[in-house]
């Protein structure tokens, strides 16, 4: 058990633990298509979350807990373009909010499909986007 779970469980003894399942944290950096914009069309950019959802979901279904960690360069460079192409009409947005909408696109489209590949997969499983400042 961690310092934080034996802190937390010492706090509260029905505090969820971490499981004994190893972790695998997988960096989904070669993939732009998975970045709305950045596909020809949308639908190329949910075919790609559905296929690094299906990897995911055989992780999961060998006893991984998995961490998906999108990189995002490509969608934080078009947040900033839509910035610049409505900055006539609204105020624009700071790096660091450009950086959580595009985090939250990626991560929205990921979640949704990683959930979807589980439950075709029969694994009930939570499943949850964080967004980070960086």
């Amino acid at each position: 058990m961690c310092y934080r779970c034996a802190e937390m469980s010492a706090q509260s003894p029905s505090t969820t633990r971490h499981s004994d399942e190893p972790l695998a944290i997988v960096c989904l950096a070669g993939d732009p298509t998975l970045i709305a914009g950045v596909a020809e069309d949308p639908r190329d950019a949910q075919r790609a979350a559905q296929r690094s959802a299906k990897a995911i979901g055989t992780l999961v279904r060998e006893g991984f807990r998995v961490v998906v960690v999108p990189a995002g360069a490509s969608a934080i460079d078009r947040e900033l373009i839509r910035n610049e192409e409505t900055s006539t009409k609204l105020p624009p947005s700071t790096m660091s909010e450009a950086a959580a909408a595009a985090q939250g696109a990626v991560g929205i489209r990921l979640e949704a499909s990683i959930r979807n590949a589980l439950r075709q997969e029969g694994l009930e499983r939570e499943v949850t986007t964080l967004v980070t400042p960086f």
